[in-house]
């Protein structure tokens, strides 16, 4: 085994390329609009009653949007929604333009394999970042396709 390195940004930044992450776009709604963002840090906490985890910055605009409706959704993104998840990856509000939503209060996008719908029961800040606790309160299964995953610094389909 190598020597250890130091638990830098950077090292860290490296290693953590190593752990695939599930892709998702996160989603609020709020008097100015929808909000989403591209995240992977993303977990399933509990399965009675269903919650998940979602840590976003603590400045996004979804962070905030979620807070204020109590609420927001999880979509899980396939196979070939790559454009998707680029899309989402910046954080403005434009990102819904042209878009099909299966619900809009969270918006949920109706072309992900799986969208969640979650009641906002936590959340909390540690350094830059925001842990939100959402129990599901509904499921919306779109198209099935093979889930898309980030890993390496690229988006990758999980093919069994």
């Amino acid at each position: 085994m190598a020597e250890p390195a130091s638990a830098d940004g950077a090292n860290y930044r490296r290693a953590m390329r190593q752990l695939p992450g599930g892709v998702t776009v996160v989603t609020a709604a709020g008097r100015r609009g929808p909000a989403g963002v591209t995240a992977t840090a993303v977990a399933s906490v509990s399965a009675v009653p269903p919650v998940v985890l979602v840590v976003v910055d603590r400045w996004n605009w979804v962070r905030s949007r979620a807070a204020g409706a109590g609420r927001f959704g999880v979509n899980l993104l396939g196979a070939g929604q790559e454009p998707l998840a680029e899309r989402f990856s910046h954080g403005t509000t434009a990102t819904f333009d042209g878009l099909s939503l299966a619900a809009d209060d969270p918006p949920m996008l109706a072309e992900a394999p799986v969208a969640l719908r979650c009641r906002l029961v936590d959340e909390t800040e540690l350094y830059e970042r925001a842990v939100l606790f959402g129990q599901v309160e509904a499921i919306v299964f779109g198209p099935p396709t093979a889930p898309l995953v980030y890993a390496d610094g690229r988006y990758r389909p999980l093919h069994g």
